[in-house]
């Protein structure tokens, strides 16, 4: 968890989730895109490029 700039030395990050939403960084979505594509074509490059 220490990978993500919202949880990176922060004990309680999952409260900042208590209203629902959170706006992450772009590297972050990327690297949890990763995570649970395992680097498949699922994602157009298109919009990985847009983000």
């Amino acid at each position: 968890m220490d990978q993500l700039s919202f949880t990176r030395g922060k004990r309680n990050w999952g409260y900042a989730f208590r209203y629902g939403h959170l706006e992450i960084k772009r590297e972050d979505f990327l690297m949890i895109a990763e995570a649970m594509l395992g680097g498949s074509d699922m994602i157009p490059q298109r919009t990985v490029n847009s983000l």
